[in-house]
């Protein structure tokens, strides 16, 4: 319940004020939400594979793009945001592998 509170006034202020950061952190939530509907029900079970294995990297994935954009990286600490942007591309060809890997 309180993630749905946190999703809902975290899309709300990005509609109110068009602030990126407000639209990472809910696609962050949402990627949590689907990992835990995974996790707790096992009537959810629309491509396994993805469940498994793509959302926990997802995860890491909006995590990333939001800390970078959250703490501005670019502006105060270059290295450590190539170093964030870096993760995030291994994370996204990771997860590209798994995907066609496993059919």
């Amino acid at each position: 319940g309180v993630m749905l509170v946190s999703l809902v006034f975290s899309l709300l202020l990005y509609v109110q004020n068009r602030d990126v950061v407000y639209l990472l952190y809910s696609a962050y939530v949402v990627n949590i939400l689907m990992r835990e509907s995974y996790n707790y029900s096992a009537d959810f079970d629309f491509w396994p594979v993805f469940q498994r294995n793509v959302t926990s990297m997802l995860i890491a994935v909006t995590f990333g793009l939001f800390f970078r954009k959250f703490l501005d990286l670019n502006v105060y600490l270059p290295k450590v945001d190539r170093l964030v942007k870096a993760y995030v591309v291994f994370i996204l060809a990771s997860s590209s592998a798994v995907l066609v890997l496993a059919y």
